[in-house]
């Protein structure tokens, strides 16, 4: 979901965008818990994306880079988006 605002001072305009992400989060809980791996296999998946984090690391040009996801998906407010 987008938004927008216009501030009428200066005509600037606002975007702010909106992703549900508690289907994706109750995946990622259920993967976690009860999908078993093997941790040791360098090709297991480590989390799962949100759409609107992936369209913001394409815009900001970090989309490529596997140090700034693993940045990501290290940070404490993103550990519900991992899967092992």
């Amino acid at each position: 979901m987008s938004e927008y605002y216009v501030d009428p001072v200066d005509d600037r305009i606002t975007f702010n965008k909106k992703q549900d992400v508690s289907k994706l989060l109750k995946y990622c809980h259920a993967k976690r818990e009860h999908v078993p791996l093997n941790r040791k296999s360098n090709f297991r998946p480590i989390a799962e994306i949100p759409n609107i984090i992936y369209y913001r690391a394409v815009r900001e040009g970090w989309a490529n880079d596997s140090d700034a996801w693993k940045k990501w998906y290290s940070d404490p407010d993103n550990k519900y988006f991992r899967t092992s």
